[in-house]
């Protein structure tokens, strides 16, 4: 089975034959796998009308656990996002109903951003439609071949995420 890939290695082989073009192949091969799969999520998004990103801080307040609220500080370092990039997904949200900002209780000075009901009704009808699609994409795959994929992508993000300290894991989900 030829893909993409293996076209770009033979170009590069052709062209310049003295690199190893190793690396770049498994890394195109990752961003290619990753870019058809946020096409597929970012449609399972549009039929709840939500981009990745008010998905994504939907997730991060579900389960953060009751009360499914923390503050647009906490929000923004977990997912990467500055603060205004954060303030703008958050009036978002706030706007369609799905978020709140409320004080918090043991520090008034501090704003919280909290899943209202519906909001939660979303991410939990949401979520569960992801993984079914996530499933879906990983289907040409094993599962001691899931696992391999797994433990190896661990390892390198482990090792990545060590040698930048200053950057805190993006949460995702």
């Amino acid at each position: 089975m030829v893909d993409h890939v293996d076209r770009m290695v033979e170009q590069w082989a052709r062209e310049r034959p003295e690199l190893d073009v190793e690396a770049n192949a498994l890394l195109a091969r990752l961003l290619r796998a990753a870019r058809f799969l946020e096409l597929r999520m970012a449609e399972v998004f549009a039929r709840k009308g939500l981009g990745r990103g008010e998905f994504d801080v939907l997730a991060s307040l579900r389960r953060s656990g009751p009360p499914f609220a923390l503050t647009p500080t906490r929000l923004s370092e977990g997912l990467l996002l500055s603060t205004s990039a954060m303030t703008n997904r958050v009036d978002r949200l706030e706007q369609l109903g799905l978020v709140r900002r409320r004080p918090d209780g043991r520090d008034r000075r501090l704003i919280l951003v909290e899943l209202t009901r519906r909001g939660r009704a979303v991410i939990d009808d949401v979520f569960p439609a992801l993984l079914s699609e996530e499933d879906r994409f990983l289907g040409s795959l094993s599962a001691r071949d899931r696992s391999a994929l797994n433990d190896a992508l661990k390892l390198l993000l482990a090792d990545v995420e060590r040698a930048q300290p200053e950057v805190e894991s993006a949460s995702f989900r």
